[in-house]
């Protein structure tokens, strides 16, 4: 009973924990060409972003900078990661390292991240200001997305480098170290747990029988 307890146990606690690390992304910009995926939008061009062969942390990174001649602008980067199979996944935690490489005057940070479904439906926004999270030394932001939608099958990142409505306003900031992992639903678990319940049900009357 005791090794065939143990086999059930092994089994289900791998499968969770399996599921509780599910890495979708990953990108640390050691490569030149890593930038290439992050399409400007909004007021970007690609000569807003650049690649640091020696910037990062360490390594490489990805510097997103841009000023303003008088009107508000939006320096936007975004990433689509399509293919993604969300069934199952209850949220998202979303990991980065993040500097100011140039002082922001004026200027804010924000990333957006927003899932679609088939036919490129929008399902999920979520939008975070980071501005006030950074300084000239590197430092590890966390943030957690949650209600990812069932049907989901892209998730974009897009990070944001708004300025101020006047001359000269802006600045910029590098990146590195992106990390996206999804997170089962509660359900999950709970699924699992069952199955070990039922195991040790099915152990202990075999017990019995020999």
């Amino acid at each position: 009973m005791m090794k065939l307890l143990s086999i059930i146990t092994t089994g289900t606690l791998s499968c969770a924990l399996s599921l509780s690390a599910s890495v979708i992304f990953n990108e640390t910009f050691e490569d030149a060409l890593s930038i290439d995926a992050w399409n400007p939008v909004a007021s970007a061009t690609n000569d807003n972003k650049t690649w640091l062969e020696t910037g990062g942390n360490p390594g490489g990174a990805m510097e997103i900078a841009g000023f303003s001649d008088g009107p508000g602008l939006n320096f936007a980067f975004q990433n689509p990661l399509p293919g993604t199979d969300f069934m199952g996944m209850d949220s998202l935690v979303i990991e980065f390292d993040a500097r100011i490489s140039q002082p922001l005057v004026g200027g804010v940070f924000h990333l957006l991240t927003n899932t679609m479904g088939p036919g490129g439906a929008s399902n999920a926004v979520n939008f975070f200001n980071l501005e006030n999270q950074l300084t000239a030394d590197f430092t590890t932001i966390q943030l957690d997305v949650s209600g990812v939608p069932a049907n989901a099958d892209t998730l974009f990142l897009e990070f944001n480098l708004v300025t101020g409505a006047f001359d000269g306003s802006g600045g910029g900031v590098t990146i590195d170290n992106i990390t996206v992992t999804a997170i089962p639903e509660p359900s999950v678990y709970a699924a699992l747990l069952g199955l070990l319940a039922l195991g040790l049900v099915a152990a202990r009357r075999r017990a019995k029988r020999s």
